[in-house]
């Protein structure tokens, strides 16, 4: 299993998540379809008048027990995703990348980031 950088709303500590553990970081010519947020943060990002609208029916039919609280993860697609199409998550931005982050993530991750 993958430990995932959880966000502010977990005080950046480190966590697993089953379904993000499924993915895949996308190969450099392809571009990732999933992002990984708390809800925290998107609420932080669109606000709390946008965040019920788009929200409304989890936030309506919600018993105690399932209400979104800010630190619950989210995979948000990018685009309109096909059955069956693989999710790509990028894991590390291969932009600014030193030669030893490179070592160090194929070690973690198991496969070489190529620029």
């Amino acid at each position: 299993s993958r430990v995932a950088k959880l966000g502010s709303d977990w005080q950046d500590e480190g966590g697993i998540i089953p379904l993000h553990d499924m993915t895949n970081h996308p190969p450099y010519y392809c571009d990732p379809n999933i992002e990984l947020f708390c809800i925290g943060n998107i609420r932080h990002m669109i606000g709390d008048e946008n965040f019920t609208i788009m929200f409304q029916d989890l936030l309506d039919d919600a018993n105690d027990e399932m209400k979104l609280r800010d630190d619950d993860i989210l995979l948000v697609a990018s685009r309109n995703i096909e059955p069956g199409e693989e999710l790509w998550l990028k894991y590390k931005d291969r932009g600014d990348m030193e030669e030893r982050d490179k070592l160090w993530l194929m070690l973690q991750y198991g496969f070489p980031f190529h620029m």
